[in-house]
């Protein structure tokens, strides 16, 4: 579904301008959540917008269900298949009212009046936003405001997600809340999601983790697999292991030993007590 082909670009076209991004080549298929990280700088937001025809590959070419992302002819096709959230959520709302905010987009499609009603009603009830239709946008809280943008969006009925930062300004209940939401959303609605974050916990979400360092991808496989590297590996990108990898590796050097199953269920913090007793048990 996506494909980046020997990807560079950079923002400025002078002679030894910095590369934002360097020969990438990489998939993300049907389905999948990918999730990117990275430190500052690494290229997430510019790789995010790529997809979606914000900005054009300098070098190489950009795929989205075949669709060469620097046609002119596939813009607004492609922009119709891919949908983007910001990291800030006011940059997004433009409605007083929260139904209105989400039937802006499907009125600017022309659809008709109960297609619109149809798509707003789908999209509010996606994000859990149903019973608040009525109320006035400013009056939202901090995540609420992130569930809006998200559902302004699925009114467009995208078949991928982009999400850009989108826990970034949520205190840790709303970024779990958040997280929560973009699962359902893939599991349920069947939508390709791709979630940039900096936030390593939610990392563990992902079907593929792709990590970004001075704009070159140095991993793209399975979230599990590259925080099991451990934590001198994992420092070298300027990023932190989740709390539970950093707890089984700091375990493992101690001589309790687990499982790559185990790195594969402590992705679940529900999980993370039961994997610990069990191999302190048959440790003994």
């Amino acid at each position: 579904m996506i494909e980046f082909k020997n990807v560079s670009f950079r923002y400025s076209n002078e002679e030894g301008a910095p590369y934002a991004l360097a020969d990438i080549s990489l998939n993300i298929s049907r389905g999948e959540l990918a999730v990117v990280v990275g430190a500052n700088g690494s290229g997430k937001s510019t790789m995010a917008r790529l997809l979606n025809c914000l900005l054009v590959p300098t070098a190489g070419k950009v795929f989205i269900d075949g669709m060469d992302t620097s046609a002119d002819e596939n813009i607004w096709k492609i922009r119709k298949k891919v949908g983007f959230v910001f990291q800030n959520p006011e940059n997004q709302i433009v409605g007083t009212v929260v139904e209105n905010d989400v039937a802006f987009a499907p009125e600017n499609l022309g659809l008709p009046e109960s297609e619109i009603e149809e798509r707003v009603s789908y999209a509010l009830e996606a994000v859990g936003l149903i019973g608040r239709r009525e109320f006035m946008t400013a009056h939202l809280s901090g995540g609420q405001k992130q569930r809006l943008a998200i559902a302004g969006v699925l009114a467009m009925k995208p078949d991928i997600l982009v999400l850009d930062e989108p826990t970034a300004m949520l205190d840790a209940r709303g970024r779990d809340s958040i997280i929560r939401l973009i699962l359902k959303i893939k599991n349920e609605l069947k939508i390709t999601v791709v979630l940039i974050t900096h936030f390593m916990e939610n990392a563990l979400i992902g079907d593929k983790l792709i990590c970004l360092e001075d704009g070159f991808a140095r991993y793209a496989g399975a979230p599990h697999a590259f925080f099991m590297k451990g934590g001198e590996f994992i420092s070298k990108f300027n990023l932190k292991q989740p709390f539970a990898y950093e707890l089984l590796n700091i375990l493992g050097e101690r001589g309790i030993r687990f499982a790559e199953r185990d790195y594969i269920r402590a992705s679940d913090p529900a999980q993370l007590g039961a994997i610990i007793m069990g191999a302190v048990k048959n440790a003994r």
